[in-house]
């Protein structure tokens, strides 16, 4: 942005072309006609800025810095993301762990429980096969008894 005492005679002819004045005169004369047209516009001239002409190797530099600001950004957004995701990674692999470690003990929980109940099933059994084989023999014996005496 300039103003209107740093236009050059190209920049104050266009600005005035554009303002319908005229564009004839050397620089002293459109600068005091550019003056005249943004009083009438209700523009303080002394205040006003004016797009300046384009200045390729100030904007190349512009880009240049941006460039390595952009750069020096993304390195850091990339440590910065590769802490979180090994902080998540870690916390991830923790709550695996305890939920791990609870499922194993309820797994364990589970399995103690019904080998107790096999356990007691099979003593039942065991118990019950026990006292008819117990019986079969005793009927047996007393069988063997009896043909003894006859």
């Amino acid at each position: 942005m300039v103003s209107l005492m740093d236009l050059k005679v190209a920049d104050l002819k266009r600005e005035l072309e554009e303002r319908e004045c005229d564009t004839t005169g050397k620089k002293n004369v459109l600068q005091q006609r550019l003056r005249e047209a943004l009083e009438q516009e209700g523009e303080n001239p002394d205040e006003y800025l004016f797009e300046g002409p384009c200045d390729m190797h100030l904007m190349l530099q512009n880009l240049k810095e941006l460039k390595v600001d952009l750069q020096q950004k993304m390195v850091e957004s990339s440590s910065d993301l590769k802490v979180d995701l090994q902080q998540k990674i870690l916390e991830n692999v923790n709550d695996l762990k305890d939920d791990l470690q609870q499922k194993m003990l309820e797994n364990s929980n589970d399995f103690q429980q019904k080998m107790l109940e096999n356990s007691k099933n099979l003593k039942e059994y065991l118990e019950q096969k026990i006292l008819e084989n117990a019986k079969e023999l005793k009927e047996d014996v007393r069988m063997e008894l009896n043909d003894r005496k006859n």
